[in-house]
């Protein structure tokens, strides 16, 4: 009881100095929270597969379609792979500057054969997020917090009624699994500028991730990472 009473206010801390730290201007948006008494909101079925791999049509203006799944899962509540930015395959650790584009001057990945895991993965059609996607999946869907099979996460619901779940996998860094269950971690394929002309931090050492906690102060935004750590990736494709 006591480690449980521990994890919880640790994930709290986090998600607090997280909000603290995000740049203004975001889109955030609070999960909905809703009661055991009220009709619980399904996951959606795939509306169809591209390469084996299912997707959902979320009515988003870009025509956008969510992957059910993380890369390296099965199911939606399986966490899958965790990546630093620009790998392809899993490791033993994970740091800061570990990474094969630490430092390098670039600015989207995705659709990149080298470096966008979900194209090289699970073939042409598929890949990383953009931030602008992310944005318009934030501002566009609603966000309730709830469990899948007794795993953590959030579900993005679209104006037409569609689903997709997000599971809170937490991220690695060397190779401690943190904030498993309360926060969830996923890279888009942009490179992040905040701190450049900082001399305290690297001017290519992040990029962008997407970043939701179950937490009272439940929410998803964008914020900067390092592109070293362990996140986890899901896929779209239009």
């Amino acid at each position: 009881m006591r480690l449980r009473l521990l994890t919880i206010l640790c994930c709290l801390s986090f998600t607090l100095m997280s909000l603290a730290q995000a740049s203004g201007g975001q889109i955030r948006r609070q999960a909905e929270r809703s009661s055991p008494r009220r009709n619980v909101v399904k996951i959606s079925e795939p509306d169809g597969h591209l390469n084996g791999h299912g997707y959902v049509d979320l009515g988003l203006p870009s025509k956008t379609k969510w992957a059910t799944c993380n890369v390296g899962a099965n199911f939606p509540e399986d966490y899958g792979y965790y990546l630093a930015w620009g790998e392809t395959e899993q490791k033993n650790g994970y740091r800061f500057n570990d990474s094969p584009l630490y430092g390098v001057n670039i600015d989207d990945i995705s659709n990149s054969e080298n470096y966008d895991v979900a194209k090289i993965k699970w073939g042409n059609g598929w890949s990383i997020p953009t931030k602008k996607q992310w944005d318009e999946l934030i501002r566009f869907c609603k966000i309730k917090i709830i469990k899948k099979n007794g795993v953590n996460g959030v579900l993005l619901v679209g104006r037409n009624g569609k689903s997709v779940f997000f599971p809170s996998g937490g991220r690695k860094t060397d190779s401690i699994l943190q904030f498993e269950g309360c926060e969830g971690y996923y890279w888009s394929s942009n490179a992040d500028y905040t701190y450049r002309g900082n001399s305290a931090y690297a001017s290519d050492g992040y990029s962008t991730k997407f970043h939701t906690t179950i937490t009272s102060a439940g929410m998803a935004f964008l914020e900067s990472e390092w592109r070293g750590d362990g996140n986890n990736i899901r896929p779209v494709t239009k």
